[in-house]
């Protein structure tokens, strides 16, 4: 009897040991959300999207993408931070509301509130203008603007956002002046540069490649493939590198075992056709990270622009947001 009632403790304890794993092993049981801090139709959106639409085929079961707008990315950024710690919800985050803001804000850094489970894409930013802009050179439409102070626009994502920061640091380094509006995401600036209300801008390729603007300068040591004739701001001589990635978070205290597997699946998506084609078409190539080393790097490029970033008397927008009247519809800030 005692034998028996030893041998029936020793399974029931194993059983219990084996109900983690097999709970993580049916996972996902249900649709999960990716929240994006972004608006829809914006190059965040579509690339979350993106990464979505090739996870649901992998996992079996949708995913959502739910919108959380405003403030650069930081109360999107924030509801991620805060949602259920069940391996159903992530925070899709751009490089922006985690490593940028808090240094123009000076807001605590939220680096330490997530647990990260990979890095999706990294790709250098370029600046543009309209298709019928009368500029065909970075050249000339530099000479253009340092010959009239103040005339042109250029518009960003957000104020604090890294196109935001990218261009006061190239015309600061030019000695120029342009009126920054900021919009809530690149939709609305591209509608406003197609209405003739701004005349320049900074994005990913993908935005260039969806809107059929004019590309003039790519922030990078490294040209472009499928536009081999726009110059590097390295080309030019200027110190001016701004590149944008992704990460996939989870609220802390998800399971390691939901954020392994997730991380599972999207290194897995790095060699699948479909997932690389979708890629393709938005001018992107994936740049997938486990989580210890996304970690790393979010610690590591929270430091570097803590250190790079201009201060606010050189950035006077993110410290003193004035509202302006409308350009497209849509609020929009004047700095």
């Amino acid at each position: 009897m005692k034998r028996f009632i030893c041998t029936l403790f020793g399974l029931l304890a194993g059983m219990a040991l084996l109900l983690p794993s097999l709970s993580w092993a049916k996972y996902p049981e249900k649709p999960i959300t990716f929240i994006c801090p972004y608006g829809a139709g914006g190059s965040t959106d579509i690339q979350a999207r993106v990464l979505a639409g090739s996870l649901e085929k992998k996992l079996n079961q949708p995913i959502i993408v739910k919108n959380i707008t405003g403030a650069g990315g930081l109360p999107g950024t924030q509801a991620a931070i805060d949602a259920r710690p069940d391996g159903y919800t992530f925070g899709y985050i751009p490089l922006g509301p985690l490593v940028m803001q808090p240094h123009l804000r000076g807001l605590p850094s939220q680096v330490d509130q997530f647990a990260y489970v990979a890095r999706i894409i990294n790709a250098p930013y370029v600046l543009f203008v309209a298709a019928n802009a009368p500029w065909n050179s970075f050249e000339a439409m530099m000479k253009d603007i340092l010959a009239n102070p103040k005339k042109y626009r250029y518009a960003s994502s957000g104020a604090g956002t890294q196109p935001h920061i990218a261009m006061e640091d190239l015309f600061f380094q030019y000695g120029a002046s342009v009126q920054h509006v900021a919009f809530h995401n690149d939709a609305d600036a591209m509608q406003s540069m197609a209405g003739g209300h701004v005349q320049i801008s900074t994005a990913p390729m993908s935005v260039v490649r969806q809107y059929g603007v004019k590309p003039l300068l790519v922030y990078d040591l490294k040209k472009i493939s499928e536009i081999p004739e726009v110059p590097t701001s390295a080309q030019l001589g200027k110190s001016i590198v701004y590149t944008h990635w992704h990460v996939l978070t989870a609220p802390k205290g998800t399971p390691q075992e939901y954020i392994d597997a997730m991380s599972r699946a999207i290194a897995e998506l790095s060699s699948d056709p479909d997932y690389l084609a979708r890629l393709d078409k938005l001018c992107m190539k994936p740049a997938y990270m486990g989580p210890k080393d996304t970690e790393k790097m979010v610690r590591e490029e929270y430091d570097h622009y803590g250190k790079i970033i201009p201060r606010r008397e050189r950035l006077p927008g993110t410290s003193k947001l004035r509202h302006t009247p409308k350009v497209t519809g849509r609020a929009c800030y004047a700095m």
